[in-house]
Formats: C-alpha cells, sequence, structure tokens
C-alpha cells in the first residue's frame, strides 16, 4: 500500500458509476470571516469531510481496519475507526470517505494521523501534523 493523499472539504457525495462529487474543497487553509474579528468565538464547530486515498498494488495486503485522527494544534477533536470496503475499489487506488459533525476548530494548525492495517496488522501510517491551517479575516 502507498499512501496518496488526505482531502479536505464541506462534504463528499458518492454518486453512481462509483463517482465522487467533492464540496467545498479547501487547499491550504480554512478561513473563516467576519467583519468584526472579535466576535467569532473560538472554537467554532464545523462539520467538515475527507477523502483519504492510497494506492493498492498487485501483491499488496488488502486493508482491513483504518483509523484516523484530527488535530487541531495537536489536540485531538475527532476520532475515526472502521473497516475498510474493497468493494468500493476502482483500479489500483483505494478511497475512503470520512464525515464528521460538529468538531472544534481552533485558530492554527489542523492535522491528521492515519494508519490502516491488513489481516496481520502490520500497518501503513501516515501523519501530518500542519495539513490545513485555520484562520480568521
Amino acid at each position: 500500500m502507498k499512501f496518496i493523499d488526505v482531502l479536505f472539504c464541506d462534504d463528499i457525495r458518492l454518486e453512481l458509476n462509483n463517482k465522487v462529487s467533492i464540496m467545498g474543497l479547501y487547499n491550504d487553509r480554512i478561513v473563516f470571516r467576519s467583519s468584526d474579528k472579535s466576535k467569532l468565538e473560538w472554537p467554532i464547530k464545523m462539520d467538515l469531510s475527507m477523502l483519504v486515498r492510497f494506492s493498492l498494488r498487485k501483491n499488496d495486503k488488502h486493508p482491513i481496519n483504518f483509523i484516523f485522527e484530527c488535530f487541531s494544534n495537536e489536540n485531538s477533536i475527532v476520532k475515526i475507526d472502521g473497516t475498510t470496503d474493497l468493494a468500493t475499489c476502482v483500479g489500483s487506488v483505494f478511497s475512503l470517505v470520512l464525515k464528521t459533525k460538529n468538531i472544534n476548530l481552533e485558530l492554527g494548525d489542523l492535522g491528521y494521523l492515519f494508519k490502516i492495517y491488513d489481516k496481520d496488522n502490520e500497518y501503513l501510517s501516515k501523519v501530518n501534523k500542519n495539513a490545513l491551517t485555520v484562520l480568521a479575516e
């Protein structure tokens, strides 16, 4: 298995014919805009979706379980664990769609930890402590 990336967005929808629609894709920052920044009350609750992508080569062991954890300034704000469904694998790229509700975002860095396990509990791991920056303008 090879890790590709994690895409952060507002929502992800699974469409017919194995298509994925991504709404409100964030590049390197989430910006909260207000005419008066002092009126923004932190933490700000928001729904956030993630598309985790990795590739499977012909002889790779198949993933069974995963853990995905998000951090706001290195404080855990959400932890999702579950099983994988290889039926959603199209070609060599495998995607996990993860959705959260009402997570608490603070100003600063938004990071993640991703681990995926095969039947022998061997895993692929990826950590990115500053995947996005949360700002107020």
